[in-house]
This record gives structure tokens, C-alpha cells and sequence, in this order.
């Protein structure tokens, strides 16, 4: 009993037991307080929660400093406590029956002891500044990964913008050809409209020019309408109405004169059955004048206005002669006429034709445009099917992508954490190395101290029993200090090795996920091509949109000029069938007109032929001087 007593008061050993318990608590406090925050491997990174996790790190870091503060503080409670110890040990005295320990030992190992303190302290401050530079490094670093974060964050919008971009262009760019579609299926039907249109006025122009025998007007309208008119055509319209006119007016006159002669041969064959029967009268007047001289002076009388009659008539006679003569010469001059305009008429009838085959031309031409355009809208359908599967893949493709960004990201926080880590790992066992390189220094000293206090115990003077107990006690003391040293850092060492071999693992595991780094970044840098191949795909797709679009416009402005083109023709067309209408209008107007005043002066003359006032010589007289007026005479 009296030895575990005055054991526990020994001041080397209590020292000695304080430092070793201090250094095993303060490697174990660094030890808990580095591996604490890291001992979860098995994390998984998260680029949504990740300002959740600078928070954490916040909290974290702001735990380190405190639990430095308090291991400053305890540190600081250990020295005290160790000065105070010294303090009591320098006043304590050993038992009756105990010898006093040698001072200078004592003194030494103490210094040795507050030595060790110091360098540690100077340590743990060393590591302090070094935590609190690793923190300010990782603040820097959070800092830049949460801006790096931002930027990614607002380059995937971006993407998903252009994305989004793309796919209304797509949008648009779809609705504009199934819009031009319709526009050139309508556009199809207005031609399909206007060819039918054609054919009817085609069909209607055969109709006028079987029912009204002045085609020419028409077709010199056509020409004048399809610019390729001669600038002599309204003349030449002027020469044909009023040769038309001339020739009707002579066939008029023609069938008047006609009527005439046989109204002449008439009063003709009237006035030689009168001569006849004057001349019997003569006769029978010439036997009565025999008979009588009163009746023979009557007789001459007659018989000079009966010459005078005869010669009278014979002028006339002549007269009409020479007027069938003159009508004759004119009726020659109508053939001659006639035959002129019947050349004309051919001439234009072979314009028409060549008009005809030109406008067959044009409607062949209008059918080989429209074939053409639809298989450039055929060409463009199977453009845009495409375009469609071309921007389905390239979707799928930016998915993929930025997949794989995510997990890039993701991947380069897990290496930057772990690189981390592996060096507060390299840190940890740098320190325990150190560690254990003091702790095998502390047990050599404390075995050449042992060996020496051994030697000096067999040197010293065994005279009497009771100088030899207290030296054996002390011997066994520091026998069963050694033992607790070496039990101790056996003990430490198993630890050490056990962290070694734990840190090797880690140091394996970062090599392997560093391995694995080397991969992703391989895969990073396909992904980062296959973004590049998508970007020059996104290019050439903007360009091929842009090139069809203008080829789209091109075709629709093409096309509404043969449209308005088309109208324009079809107007003039309508414009010159009104002209022909009304000038049609106007001729049967002329002709109903001409009928209503030869059926006038058929009534006149029927009237005064009626009229007893009037004798029938002076019928005659007014007959022929409408005959030298050049008008009809109805007898």
C-alpha cells in the first residue's frame, strides 16, 4: 500500500504519466478533429444542393476553429496544471525510509518534457495557420466553383434557350412550308381555274369566229394585247369595216339595181307593146286620114309627139345603158374588192393560227413550270422530313450532352474533394509519423535511462538493509514505467500501423478514382466534341433554314408574278371580248338602223306609188332620180 502511495506522488512519474496522456489526448483530438469532418467517403455530389453544401462546409470550418480554440485552451489549462504539480513536487518530501530522488534528473527530464511541449505547441500552431490557409484556400475555392456553378448553370440556359430557339425555328419554318404548300396547291387551282378559262374562251373565241365573220377585229385586239401588234392596225380595222360597209352598200345597191333593170325591162317591154299599138293606131289613123283631112293633121300631130316620145325614150334608154355599164365597172371593182379583203381575211386567219400555236406554246410552258414547281414542293417536303429527323437526333444528341456535362461536373467536384482529402490524408500521416518518431525517441530515452539507473544502483554502497529497499522499490518503479511506456506505444504503434494501413487503402482508392478521373476525362473530351460536331450540326442547320427559306421566298414571288401575270392576261382577254361585244352591239345596232330606213323609204315609196295625185310619169322621174341618188327604187 505504502508503495502505490508513494508512488502516485513520485514527480517523474507523474510528469512523465501527464506528458504521455496530453500527447495521446492531443494526437487524438487532432486525430477525431481532422477525420470527423472527412470520415464520410462515400458522398455523393449534388449540383443542385450545392450552395446547401458551402453552407455546410461554412458550419463545418466554423466548428474546426472552435475546437482549436478549445484545444488552445486546454493546452493552456495542461501547462497551468503542469506548473502547478512541479510546483507541489518541489515542495513535497519523500517518506521516512525513502531516499530523495536525484533533482538535476528530475529537472532535466521536465525540460526535456516542456521541450517537447513547446515544439508541439509550435506544431499544433504550425497545422493551426496551416487549417486556417487551407480554409481561406477552400473558401477561395468554394467561391469559385459556386461562380464556375453560376456560369454553367446560366451556359445550360443558354443552350436550353437555342434549343428552344431551334425548335420554334423548326416550328416556323414547318408552318411556312405546310403555308406554302397550301399557297401553291391554291396557286395549282387558279391555274387549273385559268386554263379552264382559256379553253372556254378558246371554245367561245371558235364560237365568234364561226358566228361573226370579223375574227380579224379579234385577233388584231389579241396581238394588240400581247404587245405584238403592228402599228397599222387600226387603220387596216378602218379600211376592213369600211370596205365591209362599201360591200355591203354595193350588195345593197347590187340587188336595188338588179330590181331596177327588171322594173326597166318591165316599162321597156310597156313602152314597145305602146309603140306597137301606136303604130297599129298610126295605121289604122293613116286609113282614117285618107278619109278625112281633119283626122290626117290630127294624126301628124300625134305622130311628132309619138317621135318626140320615141326619141325621148331612146335617150333614155341609153342613158340606162350607160348606167349598167357603170354598174358593171362598179360590181368589177367590188369582186376586185371582195377578193382583196378575202386575201386579208386569210392573212389574218393565218395570224390567228399562229397566235393559237403560240398561246399553246405558252400554256405548254405554264404546264412545265407548274410540274417543275411541284416537284421542287415535293423536294422540299422530303427537305423539311429531313430537317425534322436531323433536329430530333440533334435533341436527342444535346441531351446526351449535357448528361454528360452533369456528370462532368460532378466528377470534377468529386476529384477536387477527394484530391483534398488525400492531402489532409498525406497531412494526418505525415503527423503520425512524426508522432511516432517521437514517441520511439521518448522509449530510447527511457531505456537509457532505465540502464543507467540500473548501473548506478549496483554502484552505490549496500551497507544496510533499509538504503537496500528503497532502491529496489525505485528500480521496480521504473522497470514497471518502462513496461507501461513500451505497453503504451506498442499500442500507439498498432494505431499508427492501423492508420497507416487505412491511409494506403484511401491512398489506393484516390488512385483508382484518379483512374477514373483520367477516364471521365477522356469521356469528357468526346462529349466536348460531340458539343462541338452539335454546334457546326446547329450551324449548317441554321444555313440550310436560311437557304430554303430564300429559295421559298424565290419560288412565291416567282410564282405570284406567273399568277399576276396570268390575271393581267386574263383581264386583257375579258377587255377585248367587251370591245368585241360592244362593238358586235354596235354593228347589228347600225344594221337594225340601215333596215329601219330602207323599211321607211319602202313605205314612202310604196305611198307615193299609191297616190292617185301623183301622175306615173312623175313617179318615173322621181324613181330615176333616186336611181342617180344611188338609193333603191321600189316600182
Amino acid at each position: 500500500m505504502t508503495t502505490k502511495s508513494s508512488r502516485s506522488q513520485l514527480p517523474y512519474s507523474t510528469g512523465h504519466d501527464n506528458a504521455m496522456a496530453s500527447f495521446q489526448s492531443d494526437f487524438e483530438d487532432y486525430s477525431d478533429g481532422e477525420e470527423a469532418p472527412n470520415r464520410g467517403s462515400d458522398w455523393e455530389w449534388d449540383s443542385e444542393d450545392e450552395d446547401d453544401d458551402f453552407e455546410d462546409e461554412k458550419e463545418k470550418k466554423g466548428d474546426e476553429k472552435r475546437k482549436v480554440k478549445e484545444e488552445k485552451t486546454e493546452e493552456e489549462g495542461k501547462d497551468k496544471r503542469k506548473r502547478e504539480e512541479g510546483e507541489k513536487d518541489k515542495t513535497l518530501s519523500p517518506p521516512s525510509g525513502y531516499s530523495r530522488l536525484n533533482e538535476d534528473r528530475l529537472h532535466a527530464a521536465l525540460r526535456r518534457e516542456i521541450q517537447e511541449l513547446k515544439t508541439k505547441l509550435e506544431e499544433s500552431n504550425r497545422t493551426i495557420q496551416d487549417l486556417e490557409e487551407e480554409i481561406l484556400g477552400e473558401k477561395s475555392f468554394h467561391k469559385g466553383m459556386f461562380s464556375m456553378n453560376q456560369k454553367l448553370m446560366s451556359d445550360l440556359e443558354e443552350l436550353r434557350e437555342e434549343a428552344e430557339e431551334l425548335r420554334k425555328g423548326k416550328d416556323d419554318i414547318e408552318a411556312e412550308v405546310e403555308y406554302e404548300q397550301e399557297k401553291n396547291i391554291k396557286m395549282q387551282d387558279l391555274l387549273q381555274e385559268l386554263e379552264d378559262e382559256i379553253k372556254g374562251e378558246k371554245a367561245y373565241h371558235r364560237t365568234m369566229r364561226v358566228i361573226n365573220e370579223k375574227l380579224n377585229r379579234e385577233v388584231e385586239e389579241m396581238r394588240e394585247e400581247a404587245g405584238k401588234l403592228k402599228k397599222g392596225k387600226d387603220d387596216i380595222e378602218a379600211e376592213v369595216e369600211y370596205e365591209q360597209e362599201k360591200n355591203i352598200k354595193l350588195q345593197n345597191d347590187l340587188e336595188e339595181l338588179k330590181g331596177e333593170a327588171e322594173e326597166f325591162e318591165k316599162v321597156k317591154n310597156t313602152l314597145e307593146a305602146g309603140i306597137k299599138h301606136e303604130q297599129e293606131k298610126n295605121a289604122n289613123l293613116q286609113r282614117d286620114l285618107e278619109g278625112t283631112k281633119n283626122a290626117s293633121e290630127e294624126f301628124a300631130k300625134v305622130k311628132e309627139s309619138l317621135e318626140a316620145k320615141v326619141q325621148q325614150e331612146q335617150n333614155e334608154t341609153a342613158r340606162l345603158k350607160r348606167e349598167l355599164e357603170e354598174t358593171k365597172k362598179a360590181l368589177e371593182r367590188f369582186s376586185k374588192a371582195k377578193e382583196s379583203l378575202e386575201v386579208t381575211v386569210q392573212q389574218e386567219q393565218e395570224d390567228n393560227a399562229r397566235l393559237i400555236k403560240k398561246l399553246e406554246m405558252f400554256q405548254g410552258a405554264l404546264r412545265d413550270e407548274i410540274a417543275a414547281l411541284k416537284k421542287e414542293n415535293e423536294a422540299l417536303g422530303r427537305s423539311v422530313s429531313f430537317l425534322k429527323e436531323k433536329n430530333n437526333d440533334l435533341a436527342r444528341e444535346l441531351a446526351e450532352t449535357k448528361m454528360v456535362v452533369l456528370e462532368k461536373e460532378t466528377l470534377e467536384a468529386t476529384v477536387k474533394k477527394l484530391a483534398l482529402l488525400n492531402k489532409k490524408q498525406e497531412k494526418k500521416l505525415d503527423f503520425a509519423k512524426k508522432a511516432y518518431s517521437k514517441v520511439l525517441a521518448t522509449l530510447q530515452k527511457l531505456q537509457e535511462d532505465t540502464d543507467h539507473s540500473s548501473t548506478a544502483e549496483d554502484t552505490e554502497d549496500s551497507s544496510s538493509v533499509e538504503s537496500l529497499e528503497p532502491t529496489k522499490d525505485n528500480s521496480t518503479i521504473t522497470e514497471e514505467l518502462a513496461n507501461l511506456t513500451l505497453e503504451k506505444a506498442a499500442q500507439e504503434k498498432k494505431i499508427l500501423e492501423a492508420t497507416v494501413q487505412q491511409l494506403t487503402l484511401e491512398n489506393k482508392k484516390q488512385a483508382k478514382m484518379l483512374e477514373d478521373r483520367e477516364k471521365l476525362q477522356a469521356d469528357l473530351e468526346t462529349s466536348n466534341k460531340a458539343i462541338q460536331q452539335y454546334l457546326r450540326g446547329s450551324e449548317k442547320l441554321l444555313a440550310e433554314n436560311d437557304r430554303i427559306s430564300s429559295k421559298l421566298e424565290k419560288s412565291q414571288k416567282a410564282s405570284n408574278d406567273k399568277i399576276t401575270a396570268l390575271q393581267q392576261a386574263n383581264e386583257a382577254l375579258k377587255r377585248s371580248m367587251s370591245v368585241l361585244t360592244d362593238r358586235n352591239n354596235i354593228f347589228n345596232s347600225g344594221i337594225a338602223d340601215f333596215k329601219s330606213v330602207l323599211e321607211n323609204m319602202r313605205n314612202d315609196e310604196c305611198g307615193k306609188r299609191k297616190d292617185p295625185a301623183t301622175p306615173s310619169r312623175h313617179r318615173m322621174g322621181d324613181g330615176r332620180r333616186l336611181i342617180f341618188e344611188g338609193l333603191p327604187v321600189f316600182v
